[in-house]
């Protein structure tokens, strides 16, 4: 049985027994929240050491295939056209359908806050190398840049190196094996995720006020991922039914949606990159770890939709060409330093925004708490959506061979 049949099935359990326990929303989404969270942290299990082995043996392949740099350019590229894009059809379709205002809820600020620049890139060199190892697991870089390191290295004396390089490429495809068995069992996880989510959204008392918003960023969503992403697959020439493509990593997209969550999402993604997309491992890794690292383009369409829906909320004065800009640059540009927040990334990015933009509505994020879940799930979902494609879209690019297996071959 294929991987979505499974996450649609327990998705739809998750739903039914949402429903049937639905008389206390908020009390059933507290105590399904534990088995939430370990759930979470088995599908982001894998994560780190497979990035990580993957990424150094991949960027040693590309480095002997004289590709490094080219994938490289490619993926940077195509990464900053994807949040670019999906930050303007974020913007536009908020300025077209024009929601009506939410209004201003009084509440304690609680929110994650951004780590400076400085911080993160002391995270990077810390005193003590093996110190990358110990992370919380929210915060990837070190981890990337340490294996990017040993990549490079790996060539400089192939006597001398090869030991390392079969002893890296054996753990990269253990560790592959030991996630995809993970991805396998994590069918029961989506009906926990579904009924938290279904819960969460109950358990709103005026859900009522976010009906528009809700269809705005369905719309936005569908925009992206049944128009934007198939239409730049048809133009660089995967004309080959691109809807096939969407197909190929339609698991990663339930996964993301229900778990709101860019590692597990991603590590759902590496394999249906590999079995389904054809894609190899050292273009295929290369850009996962760039798209988990920086690239929220999702993330960015979702803050820039709420973001017109708070302004509104604050002040009944349109809008001027000029504000628009401004906030919009601010989105896109923001939305790059968001590796510390792959489970909260639209908050911490309203968040910022709204502190860099200022006018007296530092705390305007906070209207957005309620509901702050459905806002994860169509974030991510789009992420990574968008870095499944984008990683076609570079594989292509770059001169890779792209193995096209049919759809019964998909996992």
């Amino acid at each position: 049985m294929k991987i979505w049949i499974k996450y649609l099935i327990g998705l739809i359990l998750g739903l039914i027994a949402g429903f049937i326990f639905s008389n206390n929303p908020a009390a059933a989404a507290q105590a399904v929240r534990p088995f939430v969270d370990i759930f979470i942290n088995i599908g982001r299990y894998t994560f780190y050491p497979l990035i990580f082995f993957s990424l150094a043996i991949g960027v040693h392949e590309l480095v002997l295939n004289s590709k490094f740099f080219r994938v490289c350019k490619n993926a940077i590229m195509v990464m900053v056209a994807a949040v670019f894009a999906s930050t303007i059809v974020g913007v536009l379709i908020a300025l077209i359908f024009s929601p009506h205002r939410i209004p201003i809820i009084l509440e304690k600020k609680t929110v994650e806050v951004l780590p400076s620049f400085l911080e993160q890139f002391l995270a990077i060199f810390p005193k003590n190398l093996f110190s990358v190892f110990s992370d919380s697991g929210n915060f990837i870089i070190p981890t990337v840049f340490l294996a990017l390191l040993l990549g490079l290295n790996f060539g400089f004396d192939k006597v001398i190196t090869k030991p390392i390089v079969t002893l890296f490429d054996s753990f990269n495809r253990i560790m592959y094996n030991i996630n995809s068995l993970i991805m396998e069992v994590m069918a029961p996880a989506m009906g926990f995720l579904s009924a938290y989510l279904l819960f969460s959204i109950s358990s709103v008392t005026q859900i009522a006020l976010y009906k528009q918003l809700f269809l705005i960023l369905f719309i936005a969503s569908a925009f992206m991922i049944f128009v934007v992403f198939p239409g730049v697959l048809w133009l660089i020439g995967l004309r080959d039914n691109p809807y096939k493509h969407l197909y190929a990593i339609l698991g990663a997209g339930i996964a993301g949606f229900l778990s709101g969550d860019n590692y597990l999402a991603n590590n759902v993604l590496i394999r249906h990159c590999h079995n389904n997309l054809g894609i190899s491992r050292p273009t295929g890794t290369v850009s996962i770890s760039l798209f988990s690292m920086f690239g929220r383009p999702g993330t960015a369409m979702v803050t820039a939709i709420c973001f017109i829906v708070m302004l509104k909320s604050y002040t009944s004065i349109g809008i001027g060409f000029a504000q628009v800009l401004y906030f919009t640059f601010l989105i896109f540009i923001i939305s790059f330093t968001l590796s510390t927040a792959p489970g909260s990334g639209v908050l911490v990015l309203l968040t910022a925004v709204c502190a860099a933009y200022g006018s007296g509505i530092e705390d305007g994020f906070l209207i957005f708490r309620p509901i702050l879940p459905l806002l994860l799930s169509f974030a991510v979902l789009v992420d990574v959506i968008a870095t499944g494609i984008c990683a076609l879209i570079i594989s292509h690019r770059s001169g890779d061979s792209i193995n096209d297996p049919s759809i019964r071959e998909f996992i």
